[in-house]
Formats: structure tokens, sequence, C-alpha cells
């Protein structure tokens, strides 16, 4: 059970840490007028956060590896506010990139400790077991803009600082539970590496640890290159959702921020449903499906309004975000020995890549509207089934390294 409590507790952490994401998307808008940015510079914001808080993730993963980091987790938490906070209130667009960039880092900073940290302390199940650490990010992922909106409303950019409110109380709570979290750790540890030797070593194993041949290579890469194009089709709609109901239906900016919170929150839902549905079916279904599910769901958020647009947006949030603890497990199942860069690549590296398409994205949008950007964005789901069919490694019953799932709860 007390394992469990401090899953939860990471996961809470992860919700207020990526809060500062979340948040993002929402002010972007309101810094664009203030600035009088044009898609393209809007673009170069998101960019920034994402390769600050996403692409160099494996690089906080190493060091996490190679010895204990667990201070990540308080000022990683604290900087990704400070950071959001500072980005309303900073008077020049190159401070503005400054404050995103120090956000930024500080997700990159939380997510490979804490995601490492939530592995060993999870059973046998440990698609179900990252589920509940995810949720938390895609939770905060929502409720970000949902905040973000209300602040924004009740005090213009300078509510971005009401952010800390949040930040400052969480990243204290965090580090006074960490005597706790290396008591556990060091209980854990041991016997979670003794237990994915073995099991990396089975029969049918792809670690790429174990075997080191090229063949098992191609799973990690075609691994990454689906979560590059789930990223770039997240991040393209949080980034463009709230663009489409200010700059396309010409409507209410606080509308788009609370269709932004429904498609967010919904898939903090998708988590929790997605990690277990891999543990009974296998993972290569979840994420063959998902992926065919998004093109059809987009063209119907595009031809759908009031009620119908919020269902709709939802079960697109709720499908996108369903693989996302799933694609984590596989990643760490293929690097047993480097759980904190399998963590990096698979939470930050290929997230933030595909992030980076925002910017394509924006120009896009500056040469054919909108509308071309968001179907554009539905086209991007053919790359990631085309990834996905061949990712043949983890069936109904067993894990990536062939090993049968054991049934077992979270002590």
């Amino acid at each position: 059970m007390q394992n469990l409590n401090l899953l939860w507790l990471l996961s809470l952490g992860h919700l207020v840490t990526d809060m500062a994401q979340g948040a993002l998307p929402v002010i972007i808008p309101e810094i664009r007028d203030a600035f009088n940015l044009s898609y393209f510079a809007v673009g170069i914001l998101v960019m920034v956060s994402n390769i600050s808080s996403s692409v160099i993730q494996p690089l906080f993963g190493l060091w996490s590896d190679l010895r204990s980091s667990d201070w990540l987790l308080p000022v990683g938490c604290l900087l990704s506010l400070v950071g959001i906070g500072l980005a309303g209130i900073s008077p020049h667009y190159a401070l503005v990139l400054l404050a995103v960039l120090m956000s930024g880092l500080g997700v990159a900073a939380y997510h490979p400790e804490a995601s490492k940290t939530a592995r060993f302390l999870s059973g046998h199940r440990k698609a179900s077991s990252m589920a509940v650490f995810s949720v938390g990010g895609n939770l905060g992922f929502g409720l970000g803009p949902l905040l973000g909106t209300v602040f924004l409303t009740w005090a213009g950019l300078r509510g971005s600082m009401l952010f800390l409110l949040i930040g400052l109380p969480m990243s204290f709570f965090l580090w006074r539970s960490l005597p706790v979290i290396r008591e556990r750790m060091n209980q854990q540890q041991v016997p979670a590496n003794a237990q994915e030797t073995t099991e990396g070593k089975g029969e049918g194993s792809a670690s790429l640890e174990d075997t080191g041949k090229g063949k098992s290579l191609l799973p990690l890469i075609l691994l990454l290159l689906y979560v590059i194009a789930r990223s770039w089709i997240h991040f393209g709609l949080v980034t463009y959702i709230p663009f489409y109901y200010q700059d396309y239906l010409h409507g209410d900016p606080a509308k788009g921020g609370y269709v932004l919170s429904a498609f967010l929150i919904a898939g903090a839902v998708g988590t929790l449903v997605g990690g277990p549905l891999a543990d009974a079916v296998g993972g290569r279904r979840v994420i063959i499906g998902s992926m065919v599910m998004i093109g059809p769901l987009i063209f119907a958020f595009l031809h759908s309004s009031g009620f119908w647009a919020y269902v709709v947006v939802s079960l697109l949030g709720a499908v996108i975000v369903s693989t996302f603890a799933i694609t984590v497990v596989l990643g760490q199942e293929l690097l047993p020995n480097h759980v904190g860069v399998a963590s990096g690549l698979m939470l930050g590296f290929a997230i933030g890549t595909g992030g980076i398409g925002v910017t394509l994205l924006g120009w896009i949008a500056d040469h054919f509207g909108i509308i071309v950007t968001i179907k554009a964005i539905g086209l991007l789901s053919l790359v990631g089934i085309a990834t996905s069919l061949p990712l043949n490694f983890w069936g109904k019953g067993k894990t990536i390294a062939g090993q049968p799932v054991k049934a077992s709860k979270i002590q």
C-alpha cells in the first residue's frame, strides 16, 4: 500500500509539473496579441518549450541512471511553474522565450527521475502502474488551460503568476517526502533490477542490452517514430484548437480554452483505460487502434458544434493519450538496464521531437489557414499506423521480453 501511495504522490507531482505545459497554449494567444507575433513566431515559442522540456530529457535520464538524483523531483516541479509564471509578466519577447525555457527545463528534470522511481515501485503489471503515474501528468496538462483561462480572465497575462500558489506548496511537499522515497527505493531497487535482469534473459527477449543485435534496434526505432507522430498530432491540436475557435470561428477565446481542457482531461481518462487494456489484450492492438481512430475523430470535430464538439474532442483526447503509459513501458522493457534513458526517450525526446513539428504547422497555418492545418494533423495518423503495424513484440499476456504477465498487487 505504501508503494501505491508513493505512486500517487509522484502522479500528483506530475500533475502540477505538467500543468505548466498545459497552460502555455492558452497563454500563447495573449502573448501573440501583446507582442503582435506571427504564427511562425508562435511556433518558435512552442519549439523552445518542446526542446527544453522534452528533447533533452534523455540527458536528465542519463544523469538519473548514473547517480541518485531524487532532488530533481522538487526542483523540476518548482522551475516548471516559476517559468510559466514569468512568461506572463515578461516585457519582451526574448524574455518570454527565456521564461518558457526555464519552465521546460523544470519539466525535463522531473520526468525521467519520477518515471524511473515509479517503475521500481510498480509490480508486474507495469502498464497499469505506469498509468497511475501518467494520469497525473495528463490531468495536469488538462487542468493547465482551464486554470490558465480562469487566471488570465481574472488578472490578464499577469495572472500567470498565480500558478506559483500551486507550484510552491507541491515542491515543498515533494522535498519533505524525499526520505520516504529513498527508503522505499533502497528496498525495491535491488530486487527490481534482479527481476528485470532475469526477464531480460528469457527466451524471445527483445532487450537491446541482452541481444546487442541490429534486429532488436528496429522495435525501438519504430516505437520512437510512433511516439513522434503521436506527439506531433497531440501538440498540433493543443496549439491550434484555441486558434480554431478564436481566429476561424471568431468566438470567445475562453471557449477555446474550455474545449482544450476537455480534450486534455479526457486524455487523463484515456491513460487510465489504456494501461489496463494493454495488460489485458496486448499493447500492439491498443496503439494500432488508437491511430486508426484519430483521423475520423478529427474530421468529426471539424463538423461538430456545441455539446457534440465537446463529446468528439473528449473522445479524441482519450484515444490519442491512451497509449501514453504503454509506450513508456515498452521503451523501458527494451532498455531495462537504462530505465532513466528509456524514460527520457519516451517521455521526452520522442514527444519533443514530434512537438517541434508544430513550427512547421505554424508555417502551414500562415500560408493556408487553420482548417488546412488541422486536416494535415489528421493525416499524420497514417505515419503512426505505418510504424505501429510492425510492432509485433508485445502480444496478449506477454511483455516485450516474452515473459508471462503475472497478476500482482502493488504493495
